[in-house]
């Protein structure tokens, strides 16, 4: 992982000091958006998914200078998908995202539609769709601190989900 950012920015640094820099900032960023913390030395075959997927997205958002980041299904990817929205709107990049993901298409400012291909509608989220985002968001929090506790082997309760059914 480290010689592969390593690598990467130094494509990019107009100073060797500043790879170091990159390296840190990229990693910082990655373990914001994953759950298990990826380690400076750790190598790429070592990483779960998320972890390289948030790596990846880390390094498109950091060191690369591209204006236009495409990000694929990032709900599949154990990404926090709120905090990505945080930190990814903190760049002056255009992050389209192919979705099914309610969540991340509410927190979008804009929505395309596709059909066979084809745009069909280009939607700007207005603010009744942001307060449907909120509830969205509540829900999505549920599920995911659900899963969560499931996977770390705790049992739940039907209590857990009055006010949500």
């Amino acid at each position: 992982m480290e010689e592969f950012l390593s690598t990467h920015a130094r494509i990019r640094a107009a100073a060797n000091t500043q790879i170091e820099d990159f390296l840190q900032l990229t990693l910082d960023f990655a373990n914001q958006l994953t759950g298990e913390p990826i380690l400076v030395h750790s190598r790429m075959t070592e990483l779960a998914g998320g972890q390289t997927r948030a790596l990846l997205i880390a390094d498109a958002t950091l060191i690369c200078d591209t204006p236009i980041v495409l990000l694929d299904e990032v709900e599949n990817a154990g990404i926090h998908r709120t905090r990505a929205m945080q930190l990814l709107r903190q760049h002056r990049k255009i992050f389209i995202f192919v979705t099914h993901d309610p969540r991340i298409a509410l927190l979008s400012d804009y929505r395309i539609v596709m059909r066979s291909g084809t745009i069909t509608q280009v939607l700007r989220t207005d603010e009744a769709e942001r307060q449907v985002a909120a509830r969205v968001s509540g829900l999505d929090d549920l599920l995911s601190g659900l899963r969560e506790r499931l996977r770390q082997g705790e049992r739940v309760t039907p209590r857990e989900l009055e006010g949500w059914a």
